[in-house]
């Protein structure tokens, strides 16, 4: 009786009534399983993220090392500043080069094998002295002629640092006197904190020889320290950093559980200890459980409701239809709805239909700008110091140094290095039109070395516009275009001039010359070759078309670059694009 009361029952109330207890029986398992394993996914990424960390910390050193490094290489090869008995001339020297660095470098000493100090901080070195500066020199001859690092120590003047030390000698190998470089370990500290590491995560710095570097104390750890202000690293738990080897590890200290993972890859053989607590982790966790729990009963009911609506009025040809869409495996090549139906059911597949069609179109035309952005962002890494140009700059720095110009090859070295400096960076595609401009006069001062007087570079750009974002080398290949194919043919002085505004919220920059000029046919034949002749003797591969294709792809087809050319008057470039300062960080990525 029972069963043929249940087979009365209409199709849609089995539906219902089947649907809702096979959604009971697996929602709680496969909730309380999906908790479970949501847990291990996240200590597995936790495990992940300290792996990350620890090798985006030894990265970070050794960038912050080599910053050094390269001043104290700068420091090595200026032996005029210790032959130099000028000592307001070396001490405002070692104040630039302190400059250079961002706060990296806290103090930069020049001791001379006599035993005269010169320091980028003169003032406060005659007023306090520095002690350790006699141990530093026996230091830099230890390994004479490479750097040497010592351990971490309080300097009178740079406060709690580490000192990099190099000798200097003269070309015959003789003892000139002693290079030294005092970091700033505050801004270590603050850089790693700030940076790299998160809520959950924190680090201790150590030297190859286990002497304690900085450290990261967030109240996540405060179990850990001892009560003292400023907090200071607990001895017992240091000790216990040191003896754990090179690997993640699990430790239980004083009710805290610890995931501890410890590295010295980095280029000193520091020892890089990144650390979570796991309680802490947790605790985040377990409400994110409740609330999983609360929004899943919510979810049950409302598909209770869903399942018993759709199962009384639409479920057959929604099943007709789901079916359907299961046949799809793959959107570049999908199976459309085929309905004669005229319903809403009907309507419902043919929007379906449209939708597959407009995301097929939407994937290609995705597919081609992506194609398309990689190879550009790809000749942006390929666009770093071509050879020919590094090597007549190069010859023109030595025919300099033949001749005495002492301060034309400081200059040009200057612009060299700015250069090559801004082709290596490529931590965005995008810089500040006061930092294209600083380049771009720098290529200039370089071209006028090579080239002589023969054009001026005149830049009329108003300063509430220089913090606009452009994209990199924007400005370089016009003007480039202009001095080779426009200045040096008319085999006389020659003037470029560029310029910029804002019309109605678009940023207008023009470049223009008096050069030899083009006819409409060389116009067109810019933006159909992009390497032209400029690739064989120019700073890099980007040419006119490039820019003009950046541009669209980056800001769409409203902004782009123009040029326009009269033959045996000049050239006209204007470039059209959106208003971006680094104050809104809106410029794409």
């Amino acid at each position: 009786m029972r069963l043929q009361w249940v087979k009365g029952w209409k199709l849609a109330t089995k539906q219902f009534i089947t649907l809702v207890l096979i959604s009971l029986v697996l929602f709680v398992p496969l909730t309380t399983l999906d908790t479970h394993v949501m847990g291990l996914i996240f200590e597995d990424q936790l495990n992940s993220d300290l792996q990350v960390f620890i090798h985006q910390t030894n990265q970070y050193i050794d960038s912050y090392v080599s910053n050094v490094e390269d001043i104290l290489l700068l420091l090595s090869s200026r032996k005029d500043l210790l032959q130099n008995h000028n000592q307001i001339q070396v001490e405002e020297t070692l104040e630039q080069y302190c400059a250079l660095d961002n706060g990296i470098i806290q103090t930069i000493y020049l001791v001379k094998k006599d035993g005269t100090v010169y320091a980028s901080n003169q003032v406060a070195y005659a007023t306090i002295g520095n002690p350790y500066l006699a141990k530093l020199c026996r230091l830099a001859k230890q390994n004479y002629g490479a750097i040497n690092s010592s351990s971490p120590y309080q300097s009178p003047i740079s406060g709690k640092t580490i000192a990099f030390v190099r000798p200097i000698t003269d070309n015959s190998g003789n003892a000139l006197g002693t290079a030294i470089v005092e970091i700033d370990l505050a801004q270590l500290n603050n850089s790693l904190s700030n940076v790299l590491y998160g809520k959950y995560e924190n680090f201790v710095l150590l030297t190859g020889d286990e002497k304690l570097i900085t450290y990261d104390s967030p109240s996540t750890l405060s179990s850990l320290e001892a009560s003292t202000f400023p907090p200071r690293l607990n001895q017992a738990f240091l000790k216990m950093l040191t003896t754990l080897p090179n690997s993640l590890t699990s430790v239980q200290l004083k009710g805290q559980s610890l995931m501890i993972i410890k590295s010295n890859t980095n280029y000193l053989g520091w020892n890089i200890i990144s650390l979570v607590d796991k309680n802490v982790f947790y605790q985040d966790m377990i409400r994110m459980y409740h609330y999983y729990w609360i929004i899943g009963v919510i979810w049950f009911a409302v598909l209770c409701l869903i399942v018993y609506f759709f199962s009384r009025n639409f479920s057959k040809p929604i099943r007709r239809l789901a079916a359907t869409m299961d046949e799809i495996q793959a959107l570049t090549n999908p199976s459309f709805v085929s309905t004669d139906r005229t319903d809403e059911i009907g309507r419902l597949a043919l929007s379906y239909n449209r939708m597959l069609k407009r995301i097929q179109d939407l994937l290609t035309t995705n597919g081609e700008l992506e194609a398309r952005k990689k190879d550009y962002e790809l000749k942006m890494l390929q666009s770093q110091i071509g050879p020919h140009f590094l090597y007549n700059t190069l010859a023109c720095i030595s025919s300099l140094a033949k001749q005495g110009e002492t301060e034309k090859v400081r200059e040009t070295i200057h612009s060299l290095v700015g250069l090559i400096s801004m082709s290596f960076d490529k931590v965005s595609p995008f810089i500040t039109l006061a930092k294209e401009i600083q380049a771009l006069q720098m290529f200039a001062q370089i071209q006028q070395v090579r080239y002589g007087s023969c054009f001026s570079l005149n830049i009329d750009i108003p300063e509430d516009i220089l913090d606009s974002k452009v994209p990199k080398l924007t400005l370089q290949p016009l003007v480039e275009n202009a001095i080779f194919h426009g200045i040096l043919p008319n085999q006389q002085h020659g003037t470029i001039w560029i310029r910029g505004h804002i019309l109605r919220d678009k940023l207008m920059l023009y470049v223009f010359d008096n050069g030899v000029g083009m006819h409409e046919a060389q116009v067109s034949q810019l933006f159909a070759n992009t390497e032209r002749h400029i690739k064989k003797r120019g700073l890099n591969k980007i040419g006119v078309k490039n820019v003009h294709e950046r541009i669209q792809i980056y800001f769409g087809e409203h902004h782009h670059l123009r040029i326009k050319s009269r033959w045996g008057t000049g050239t006209v470039a204007r470039i059209c694009l959106p208003v971006q300062t680094c104050d809104t960080g809106n410029a794409p990525e």
